[in-house]
């Protein structure tokens, strides 16, 4: 019995003493030792280079993202000029000025746009090519009225004075001006993917596995639509909820600003689409068009424009607007909306605040359709 309880304390003892040894180490016993985990993917320049290929020369459409710079002026149907009566008193700047536009157009400063690619890797099957932005361009605008209010009465107030809007000075003789150093940004996503095919199984002869062949062959698998804001991101820009396309048949094809319902499967901002299961359209054909916003401005503090492909820009109502598809393949479709503000405020200046949705559809010549019933 002695001897047990002396083989036990002794190999008590042993066990704390290689406990201590491998803490004052840091080491690990070589049974506990893992091999590194494999580096991670980056592609090869064989790799951008396939894909940068594919883009350039298979899907030049995609690349093209400013149809909608057009210096030709458009219609802009804003309310008349309108004095609030928080601008009544006296702030900052005097005198107030205000226009009313009628028409303006946006042109490209530095064209034709150069694109910033960045492209990512994901394992050794997906890379995703980030197509960025950034929009510096000026504004044409033509005005049929200017007014001038001047803060040139006197109104006491116990015993402080305050100024408020005494005289109006009204200017209906039209002019042009311009905007210069505006800005905007935004990205698109164009997922590509590798082929693969059933071969025999390396690690097991007899058996087959659906693997990556070798080199890899990388092909177009699917593709974000494109969001921009003006000047960026920030709170106080309109807001899109979603868009309405309502077909001749009576079907909507409808696009939600985001969705997280994985069982979802109609068309979203901020997921990827394949391009055959685009929308699709006949040439000549009209949809009516209708925009909800979600905020923080309303309607009627805003101005709504659409573009189709490199066509004219022209301004449209909120609530449903017909309007006519042209093009041949992948076009873009372009639904602006623009704060009243930016037009209305000489002085002092308001910053032209807008998003844009960038919408690729399919649009098939006449005898030529393959469009499919709306979503």
């Amino acid at each position: 019995m002695c001897l047990v309880n002396n083989l036990r304390r002794y190999l008590f003892v042993a066990i704390v003493v290689l406990s201590i040894s491998m803490v004052v180490s840091c080491e690990e016993p070589e049974w506990y030792t893992q091999d590194p985990p494999p580096a991670f993917f980056e592609g090869t320049p064989e790799d951008s280079a396939a894909i940068v290929g594919i883009l350039t020369n298979n899907y030049p459409e995609l690349l093209i993202t400013s149809e909608f710079f057009n210096d030709i002026l458009d219609s802009v149907g804003l309310p008349a000029i309108e004095i609030y009566g928080s601008e009544m008193f006296f702030d900052v700047d005097s005198p107030l000025i205000k226009q009313h536009v009628d028409s303006c157009g946006l042109s490209l400063v530095n064209t034709p746009l150069e694109h910033v690619w960045d492209l990512w890797f994901s394992k050794e099957t997906t890379g995703t090519v980030y197509l960025l932005d950034t929009f510096d361009f000026s504004l044409s605008l033509h005005a049929d009225q200017k007014i001038v209010a001047h803060y040139d009465s006197a109104v006491v107030i116990g015993s402080d004075t305050s100024w408020m809007i005494g005289t109006i000075d009204t200017f209906n003789v039209p002019y042009y001006a311009e905007r210069l150093g505006l800005v905007g940004d935004g990205r698109r996503l164009i997922l590509f993917d590798v082929v693969r095919d059933w071969i025999e199984d390396p690690e097991h002869p007899g058996d087959t596995v659906y693997a990556v062949l070798d080199p890899r062959q990388w092909f177009l698998s699917k593709l974000s639509y494109g969001r921009y804001c003006f000047p960026t991101v920030s709170s106080d820009i309109p807001g899109i909820d979603r868009i309405v396309f309502a077909r001749q048949n009576g079907l909507n094809d409808t696009i939600l600003s985001s969705c997280y319902d994985t069982l979802y499967s109609g068309h979203v901002m901020n997921r990827f689409r394949a391009i055959d299961s685009l929308l699709e359209y006949t040439s000549g054909d009209s949809i009516m068009v209708t925009i909800i916003l979600s905020g923080p401005l309303d309607e009627s503090d805003c101005s709504f424009f659409m573009t189709i492909g490199d066509g004219a820009r022209m301004n449209i109502a909120p609530a449903g607007s017909e309007v006519e598809l042209a093009g041949d393949g992948i076009t873009n479709i372009y639904v602006e909306v623009v704060a009243n503000d930016f037009y209305y405020y000489v002085n002092p200046e308001k910053s032209y605040k807008a998003t844009l949705w960038l919408i690729p559809v399919i649009v098939n010549t006449q005898g030529n359709s393959r469009a499919r019933p709306g979503n």
